[in-house]
């Protein structure tokens, strides 16, 4: 299909798979944490709407000037206690985010760097044998 049938060289696709693996396990746990944060704000959003809503209900119901108070008053206790329940669901995300990159960069950075050691060692290979041909025409 391509007419180009150049070899690669083993090392250096063994540093771009293992590298490709890294970025490819590294998004997988950014989009999961993102989309966590993401659930989070809808539910809180939610919530929040819901307790507006059952607050004005309330208020239409009683009818009353002076219970209004009454009837508010509850509810921004709630919106506290959710606000609180958001805060810490968020702080759990961010730190079990910051766990799951750790462990991404651990499982991943041994081979990312035995593989750029490998590359590495080949580039100076080749390029201490063109030297010596190099040398040799000359």
């Amino acid at each position: 299909m391509f007419p180009f049938t150049q070899s690669v060289n083993p090392a250096l696709r063994s540093h771009l798979d293992s590298q490709l693996a890294f970025f490819n396990d590294l998004s997988q746990s950014l989009s999961s944490s993102f989309q966590s944060v993401c659930q989070a704000n809808f539910k809180l959003g939610r919530d929040m709407l819901e307790e507006s809503l059952g607050a004005g209900r309330r208020m239409l119901a009683n009818g009353q000037g002076s219970a209004v108070a009454g009837t508010v008053l509850p509810d921004g206790k709630s919106a506290t206690e959710q606000m609180y329940t958001y805060r810490q669901h968020i702080s759990h995300i961010a730190a079990g985010s910051q766990v799951d990159l750790a462990r991404v960069t651990e499982q991943h950075g041994r081979e990312t760097s035995r593989t750029a050691q490998a590359l590495a060692d080949e580039v100076t290979r080749v390029a201490a044998d063109q030297a010596g041909a190099s040398a040799r025409q000359k």
